[in-house]
């Protein structure tokens, strides 16, 4: 008999804690998949070198801010990459590439119209997106479908746009640095 109890017990208190946590809400969801949310990471790169003036590569303040970057979307589901096909670029986002075992797909940050509109025809998706700062914030107007932001100053890092975008609502957009 103790152990029925026990047992109907033990049911009871899951099946409380069940009802409790589909309760919950944020005012952000990374993840809404089930909900048909599409979440748009927007990076600017790290810290660049000056070794080459047209590709350099990250300087060591930019190794790290990149790790950190690995260290704070590492438990993240990212379903698709993105870069300009500049090694600042893809040594920013190659230590969470390789946390996550997957490849970057390449933009021309050229073509920001376009892409955007490649993108918001992708749902239920969480996508990272790394480009500069002449690129980046133009990319999150396209993307949240406003004139929120400008271009970043040449000495500005760690900015992060995180576009959500749900079919019939208007965008999200919330700004984080790292």
């Amino acid at each position: 008999m103790i152990r029925t109890t026990n047992q109907l017990l033990s049911f009871c208190i899951l099946l409380c804690g069940i009802f409790l946590l589909n309760s919950c809400t944020t005012s952000i969801s990374f993840s809404g998949r089930e909900r048909g949310i599409s979440t748009y990471i927007l990076v600017r790169h790290a810290e660049k070198d000056t070794n080459d003036p047209k590709d350099p590569d990250l300087s060591s303040a930019g190794r790290i801010r990149a790790l950190k970057l690995a260290e704070l979307f590492g438990e993240w589901q990212i379903d698709e990459f993105y870069t300009s096909d500049y090694k600042r670029t893809r040594q920013t986002i190659a230590p969470l590439m390789e946390i996550q075992r997957k490849r970057a797909n390449t933009y021309d940050p050229a073509k920001l119209e376009a892409f955007s509109n490649q993108l918001k025809s992708i749902t239920n998706r969480t996508i990272m997106v790394v480009g500069h700062s002449n690129s980046t914030p133009h990319l999150a107007n396209y993307l949240g479908e406003n004139d929120q932001f400008t271009e970043w100053a040449e000495s500005e890092y760690g900015n992060i746009i995180i576009v959500q975008r749900a079919a019939g609502h208007e965008a999200k957009v919330r700004v984080l640095k790292y």
